[in-house]
């Protein structure tokens, strides 16, 4: 066998220590040299400008800013001769690329609020039971009355009892909306009393007159009848046949008979004697659920010993205080004018003489009492007079919040670049409307009025940038048109007073934005009758991200209206529309 020897070869493939560290310091060298260029690159990248422009009306003051890397700073306002009007001058940083303007038009105006100078009214003066339905939201007033009692009567000697009249309670304003439902009721008159020897009955009580809303368990108005006067029944020579029957105090809750035939008692002595311990019944009284009710009791006259007690000068007992409420409901309450001109009714004698009067208008008035009034065989007898009948009377004066204005379109456009100098020309919101509180029908017009021209919220203005589209405004909340539905709010606040209504936010993030635009009128935390502007930013800068866009463009809020304790209106204003807004971010 062959032997092999195996040996150790003199040349090597790989590098040695030298190449390999000479190698090494060669990569180091082009390494650090390559630093500069990639920092360069890198920052040339991260260097580019990014930022927002914002432009947009505050009042009649032009705002242009910049946004640019988190710092604010003016942008330039001018005027261009062509579009004759001022325009935001916007020139892109040195670099910036790929634009998005987004464009809002100028919000509506909001309308103002409105009432109507002429009052309508509904009366009732027939004894019965009815349903009165609002024909408007408005301010109502409300009278009620009473009716009065029967006069007493008497037999051929002396005089009865004239009755106490029915109580009154008005209220001067209460607001009510459309199409409710108040249950109104009239008090009758109470019947003459009757004098009769066995047994003399006073005069009937007056019925009782009310406005009440049954559904909500509301009295708006009540009115009690008053009671009839005492009777009786006198024979100077025959004590059997004597008797009174009336009432021993004003407060008392009955009658009370004495010396009925067979009764327990027999009459003695003289008529006066008796006739200073009887009364005519309680007089009606007046109430309200209502705060601002203003009630009165009706009139009660003194014991029967007392001249009031007869109809030889009076026929009735007048209720003076509804004398006080004649301008409110167009009625001359109370009217007593000369029946005839003749010997017995002269100037100057007629007034003492009841069958020289005529009554009109004196609801609730009390029966005047019947019989003689002196003993004289020449003395004329009159008869017992029956009480008249109650009053209910409610005069509306309808008052209307305003509507708020829409909002402004909204558009994004996106531009690769943008020129220097290019003009941004946003839109002023709409002015709001003026409360009218003189709202009238034009009397030859049917349906129509004047004076309401004024509440009308006015439209914004486009927005644009120059040479492009323009984009559309909100327009102006309606004029009030009473009588027509969608003029005015249909929104009220818990006490029943219409409200006004929202202004329309514009739709720039919508699923992100929660509220209205400007505010109605005592609407939403706003303690005011005139609705508000939105704000442009949600945070209240002046410049902001896009994120915070809010009230741009949106509709003004309707004005609203507040009553004081006597019924004085006082009117708000429509807000004013956001302004419109160019919007560019890079």
């Amino acid at each position: 066998m062959k032997k092999i020897n195996w040996q150790k070869s003199a040349v090597y493939n790989g590098f040695s220590l030298a190449e390999a560290l000479i190698t090494l310091l060669v990569v180091c060298v082009i390494t650090i040299a390559s630093v500069p260029v990639i920092t360069k690159k890198h920052r040339a990248k991260f260097n580019l400008p990014h930022g927002v422009y914002a432009c947009y009306w505050n009042g009649d003051n032009l705002v242009a800013k910049y946004s640019i890397n988190g710092k604010d700073s003016d942008g330039k306002v001018v005027y261009d001769s062509e579009e004759g009007r001022y325009a935001c001058e916007f020139n892109p940083p040195t670099g910036a690329k790929n634009f998005v303007a987004t464009i809002v038009g100028g919000g509506g105006g909001g309308a103002g609020a409105g009432a109507v100078v002429s009052s309508s009214s509904k009366i009732y003066t027939e004894p019965g039971n009815y349903t009165y339905t609002t024909p408007d939201s408005g301010l109502y007033k409300m009278l009620v009355v009473g009716g009065g009692g029967g006069g007493g009567d008497a037999n051929a000697s002396h005089r009865a009892c004239t009755a106490s009249t029915g109580g009154l309670a008005y209220v001067p304003f209460v607001f009510l909306a459309k199409d409710i439902n108040l249950s109104v009721a009239v008090g009758n008159g109470g019947a003459a009393g009757v004098a009769s020897t066995d047994g003399s009955k006073v005069g009937g009580r007056g019925g009782d007159s009310s406005i009440k809303n049954t559904h909500n368990n509301v009295n708006y108005a009540t009115a009690t009848g008053g009671w009839g006067g005492c009777s009786f029944y006198w024979k100077q020579l025959v004590k059997p046949r004597r008797n009174f029957t009336g009432y021993l105090s004003r407060f008392a809750i009955s009658e009370t008979e004495w010396g009925k035939p067979n009764g327990p008692s027999l009459l003695t002595g003289s008529w006066s004697t008796y006739a200073g311990s009887f009364y005519s019944g309680q007089p009606g009284i007046g109430y309200s659920m209502m705060s601002n009710a203003q009630t009165s009791e009706g009139v009660f006259l003194g014991p029967l010993t007392s001249t009031d007690h007869q109809n030889k000068k009076d026929k009735y007992n007048l209720l003076s205080k509804l004398s006080n409420y004649s301008d409110k409901f167009g009625v001359n309450f109370n009217s007593v004018t000369q029946r005839t001109n003749n010997l017995i009714c002269q100037a100057g004698t007629w007034e003492k003489k009841s069958i020289c009067k005529n009554y009109e208008n004196h609801y609730g008035a009390g029966g005047g009492g019947g019989g003689q009034y002196n003993t004289s065989s020449s003395e004329t007898n009159y008869d017992p007079i029956a009480g008249i009948g109650g009053f209910v009377g409610i005069s509306y004066t309808p008052v209307y919040a305003g509507l708020g204005g829409e909002a402004g379109k909204v558009t994004q456009v996106p531009y690769a670049e943008m020129p220097q100098k290019t003009l941004l020309f946003p839109g002023k919101g709409g002015k709001g409307g003026q409360g009218a509180g003189d709202i009238r029908r034009r009397m030859l017009t049917s349906g129509q009025y004047q004076n309401n021209e004024v509440t009308m919220g006015l439209d914004g203005q486009p927005s644009y940038i120059k040479n492009g589209a323009h984009i559309l405004q909100g327009s102006g909340a309606a004029k009030i048109i009473p009588k027509q539905e969608g003029t005015y709010s249909n929104a009220y606040n818990d006490d029943g007073m219409p409200v006004g209504q929202n202004g329309q936010l514009s739709d720039i993030l919508t699923n992100k934005k929660t509220g209205t635009g400007g505010l109605g009128g005592m609407t939403d935390g706003n303690p005011s009758l005139d609705g508000t502007t939105q704000v442009m930013f949600q945070d209240g800068k002046e410049i902001s991200s896009f994120n915070q866009i809010y009230g741009a463009g949106a509709g003004g809020g309707g004005g609203a209206l507040s009553v004081d304790e006597n019924g004085n209106i006082a009117i708000g204003n429509g807000g004013d529309g956001s302004s419109g807004l160019v919007f560019i971010q890079w």
